[in-house]
């Protein structure tokens, strides 16, 4: 960070100009608010617009955040060993907290109340005490699809199935239109022997996201046949997706085509493949991830929802 005040290597000032620039010949999802190296944007805190000079990677269980406000001479680094979605909002919240705005505060996640809650009084009133919770403390706790859902691994793992797979039932209830609670629930039942109702569970999730190859994997083993879900959408309705979607600052999803073919890549990560299985739901072979575009009528789309490892991520189009 000091170097790049002057005090290193970057002494020469054209080379910092040229950094901290917005080119707008830079291509894809980089195209109008990216330097050479560094992303640039404005933090909004109140009525003011702080200048950020970021910088963001990955790999899988690991994240790192570099924001840059030179205006106010501050600087975050934020590193994350989970690569969870919360580390963008927490290098921003640190960054707005600098600049004397109000941080948004995160929420108790409910999964460490629901392992306490069934070690001291059992699973059923663990389960009647989650639904009071959600219908009267919605704003105090998290209820996430994910913090359950791991829950419900952790009693798998340590082989209290029955445990589990109520937990997983509750996922499935809390969630109904999402299809990894479903999966889940199936892996829980099969790991108890019960095959038939694994089947159903599994078929649901495949039903609802083709690309989830545990899932496919699952009925295979169970020895059930698998069609492939892929349909064909006309050509003037795949250009419509495409674009760059938002996802967070400095990190977006870039969907092409190539003649019938979508792809989608997030800033950092290969292009990866997409294929539908609705009109404007396709599914991913690679992982196990879903991308459903809204648009309104014939107009290009205005956003793409990500459905991936029991989260939902609404991405808005920034750019044609």
């Amino acid at each position: 960070d000091q170097s790049l005040y002057g005090n290193g290597p970057f002494k020469i000032p054209q080379t910092k100009s040229l950094m901290f620039t917005k080119h707008a010949k830079v291509s894809g999802d980089r195209a109008n608010h990216y330097g050479y190296g560094f992303f640039l944007h404005d933090l909004e805190v109140g009525d003011k617009k702080i200048p950020v000079i970021e910088h963001a990677g990955g790999i899988n269980g690991f994240s790192a955040m570099f924001w840059r406000m030179p205006s106010v001479k501050a600087t975050v680094v934020l590193l994350d060993n989970a690569s969870s979605r919360a580390t963008g909002q927490a290098i921003r919240n640190i960054a707005t907290i600098l600049n004397g705005g109000e941080a948004e505060m995160p929420k108790q996640g409910i999964a460490r109340f629901m392992q306490k809650m069934i070690k001291d009084k059992g699973i059923e009133k663990a389960v009647t005490e989650y639904r009071m919770l959600k219908n009267d403390r919605a704003v105090d706790y998290n209820f996430s699809e994910g913090g359950l859902n791991n829950v419900g691994y952790y009693y798998l793992g340590i082989s209290e199935t029955e445990t589990a797979i109520a937990i997983f039932k509750l996922n499935v209830e809390a969630y109904p239109d999402s299809w990894n609670p479903y999966d889940s629930l199936g892996e829980g039942y099969m790991k108890a022997g019960q095959n038939d109702l694994a089947i159903v569970n599994y078929k649901k999730a495949l039903e609802m996201n083709p690309g989830a190859s545990s899932a496919r994997n699952a009925l295979k083993e169970l020895g059930v046949e698998i069609e492939d879900p892929t349909i064909e959408v006309a050509d003037e309705v795949l250009a419509t997706y495409v674009g760059v979607y938002e996802m967070q600052p400095g990190v977006n999803m870039t969907i092409t085509k190539n003649d019938l073919q979508l792809s989608a890549q997030l800033t950092g990560q290969p292009a990866l493949e997409i294929f539908p299985s609705a009109e404007n739901d396709f599914y991913l072979k690679a992982v196990d991830a879903r991308l459903v575009f809204t648009r309104d009528g014939d107009n290009p789309a205005s956003m793409v929802t990500l459905h991936q490892n029991g989260r939902t991520i609404d991405m808005k189009r920034i750019k044609q």
